[in-house]
This record gives C-alpha cells, sequence and structure tokens, in this order.
C-alpha cells in the first residue's frame, strides 16, 4: 500500500458513510418509511437499517445488487453514483458557479416526482406553449418575479394555481400526486384563511 492512500477497509467505511447519508435524505425528502424504503429495495427491515445507519459490518461493504438498487431509486449511473461517494462528482470538483451549486442542492431536496414533472414541462406540446421563448429562462424570470410579491399574495396565486390543476379533467384524482396537491391546498386554505383572510380575492 503506498503512503498516504486510504486502505480498502477505509475505502469501503467511507462509501457505507455515503450510503448511509444518501438514504436518510432520500428517504425524508420522498416521504417514506424505514419499512417502505426496505420494500423499495428487496431487503428486511433490520437489514435497512443498518445501511441507514451504518451500523453494518464496515468489512462486508454492500452486496452489489443492492448497490445498483439504490442507483436505480433515481436513475444514476453506478460509477456516478460512487463518484459522488468519493467526493470526486462535477459539484464537489468546482465545475459549477456558487448560483448552480446552490440551485442544485436545492433541486435535490425536491421529491422526486416533482423533479421529473419540471424536466418534463420543458417539452412543451401545443402551438401555445411554444410561445415561450425558452423554458428555463422563463421559468426563472417567473419564479424572480414571484418571490418579490408579498407573502400572502404568493400564497394566493399558489392556491389558485393548485385549484386550477385540480379541477383540470385531465387530472387523475386516484393518483399520488393528485393527493400531494389536495393535501398542499388543504394546508395552504387553513392558514390563508388564519392569517390573512381574503381581503385580496378580487
Amino acid at each position: 500500500m503506498h503512503m498516504g492512500q486510504p486502505d480498502a477497509r477505509t475505502k469501503v467505511q467511507t462509501y457505507l458513510e455515503g450510503i448511509s447519508s444518501y438514504l436518510t435524505v432520500y428517504r425524508k425528502r420522498e416521504g417514506l418509511t424505514q419499512n417502505e424504503m426496505a420494500k423499495k429495495l428487496l431487503i428486511s427491515l433490520n437489514r435497512y437499517r443498518e445501511y441507514e445507519q451504518n451500523t453494518t459490518d464496515n468489512a462486508k461493504g454492500i452486496p452489489l445488487d443492492l448497490l445498483l438498487r439504490i442507483c436505480e431509486l433515481e436513475g444514476i449511473a453506478p460509477q456516478s453514483f460512487v463518484a459522488q461517494l468519493e467526493g470526486s462528482s462535477p459539484s464537489s470538483a468546482g465545475q459549477l458557479d456558487e448560483f448552480e451549486e446552490k440551485l442544485l442542492s436545492e433541486f435535490r431536496n425536491v421529491p422526486l416526482m416533482e423533479r421529473k414533472r419540471f424536466v418534463q414541462s420543458f417539452d412543451f406540446d401545443d402551438e401555445t406553449d411554444k410561445l415561450i421563448p425558452s423554458q428555463m429562462r422563463w421559468f426563472v424570470r417567473i419564479f424572480n418575479q414571484l418571490v418579490r410579491l408579498p407573502y400572502a399574495q404568493r400564497m394566493k396565486i399558489e392556491r389558485e394555481v393548485l385549484e386550477a390543476y385540480l379541477a383540470s379533467a385531465e387530472v387523475d384524482q386516484q393518483s399520488e400526486e393528485y393527493n400531494a396537491h389536495l393535501s398542499r391546498l388543504r394546508m395552504l386554505l387553513r392558514y390563508y384563511f388564519s392569517n390573512f383572510g381574503d381581503s385580496s380575492r378580487d
């Protein structure tokens, strides 16, 4: 072994610490229980807890088939996932500026379903949507305008958007997405009327 290079056991320990952190962040972000995560990964609850809490035997590492299933949670290529565990992902290599780093960090905290829908929203279908010149720039500009509005007005806009979405005939009322938006709308209504009333309604 060369001086200054970590031995295999140390590298395995580093990987397991990274996997522990990843599983914890992913599970909480997606609103899943440890039991639900165990089922997703096709392992027992006790075994899952060992990996999330990093209490497994570091000498044994992690089985390849389980590592691949973890990568499949977000469709990450195994080599990219290992690079992240080693701290050699593009973001840590300094290839992103501070604004990109912040955006990526916040984006990773958004549930996977919402991230997929956001990316899919760039693929406009009809002629009206094609009038928007550049989808990403348009989203950023609209967001910048929205965050400058008073808090009550932002809540009112979000409420109206959710109401319009849930009333759409194309929405599957049995879907997980529908229920998530409905839950958010109910929370907004309770908070909005408790704190602001409806004085801003036209």
